[in-house]
């Protein structure tokens, strides 16, 4: 949490003022901005640093960096010997837990050491009309479906990927993976696209003979998508790399064989409606990560395959299933 004071900017200012000659950019190993708003500028990260929030971890503590009483930006710092000249330090209450708590889920940027942190992640079903229809259901625009998949589902840097138990049709879908570095409520279309950092590839892997029974029953398929390794992504392209690309090519090989292909754009809700649309149901944040639908052409994956996910000229995802 940031820094919270009876007077927050008084308390910055004076933050401000014992730390010019302290810490900077360069004390840190990594930095990102986990809560902002809309109107949070760009230039944000590169401002002076206010004051810093503690963390447990005493070999590179994790700590927030609090560079306006409105952002914070969490890094990881070089020296925890610098920790000495932070004012209010010793003020600021510490954080235990009664459990080793879990690695945080992360995925890797192209053109950089620094990952990006997982906070949840948003599926969108049906939305290409040819996959909608091999699926037997109808072509809607009315109102798109969601579901969700939990952060540490993640296969991340081409690792291999566990057949999973339960199952004896484990089937491939390939998306276009949207990571959020800014987000909200109600979030307008014209806006949405400000809320992206960068774009990937990934796998929405699925247990198919559970999704058709639980189907069949009326019943939810969680189980069918929320699985142990069920989301094989890649390295993210960063927007300010690539731009918001309104058509790439989206395909699958498994086995050196072809099996999806399709244009992004024909989507039925391009990536600006899909977050103007999740901002309804949920208050996103950054961190949070869109798999936005695949097209006609899903099929079963067998122990031994290795595939290879395309977003054309943008980001690639590669592994095997054991």
């Amino acid at each position: 949490m940031p820094i919270h004071a009876k007077d927050p900017r008084e308390r910055a200012a004076g933050s401000l003022r014992s730390m010019r000659n302290c810490c900077n950019k360069s004390d840190f190993y990594t930095l990102r901005v986990p809560y902002a708003t809309d109107a949070t500028p760009k230039s944000a990260i590169d401002s002076q640093v206010f004051g810093i929030s503690p963390s447990t971890d005493a070999h590179a503590p994790q700590v927030m960096v609090v560079t306006s009483p409105d952002l914070a930006v969490l890094g990881r710092m070089r020296s925890p010997a610098l920790l000495s000249c932070i004012p209010h330090f010793n003020e600021l209450p510490s954080m235990s837990y009664v459990i080793t708590a879990a690695a945080p889920a992360s995925l890797a940027i192209v053109g950089t050491d620094a990952r990006f942190p997982l906070h949840r992640i948003y599926c969108i079903g049906r939305n290409y009309a040819d996959h909608a229809k091999e699926m037997g259901a109808a072509v809607e625009r009315s109102q798109p479906m969601f579901f969700m998949k939990p952060a540490d589902a993640v296969v991340t840097d081409g690792a291999d990927v566990p057949y999973p138990s339960a199952t004896q049709e484990l089937h491939h879908e390939v998306e276009m993976v949207v990571a959020l570095a800014h987000g909200g409520h109600d979030i307008p279309v014209e806006r949405a696209l400000d809320c992206v950092f960068g774009y990937g590839v990934g796998l929405d892997l699925t247990r198919r003979d559970l999704q058709a029974a639980a189907k069949a029953k009326g019943h939810p398929w969680d189980m069918a998508k929320a699985f142990d390794h069920s989301a094989p992504v890649s390295a993210l392209r960063p927007v300010a790399a690539i731009g918001h690309p309104a058509h790439a090519r989206l395909t699958l090989d498994v086995n050196g064989e072809r099996r999806q292909q399709a244009d992004i754009s024909d989507m039925i809700f391009g990536v600006a409606e899909i977050i103007h649309e999740l901002s309804k149901l949920w208050t996103l944040v950054p961190g949070d990560l869109i798999f936005a639908g695949t097209p006609a052409g899903v099929a079963a994956l067998l122990r031994g395959d290795r595939f290879r996910a395309e977003l054309a000229g943008m980001a690639a995802c590669e592994g095997r299933i054991v």
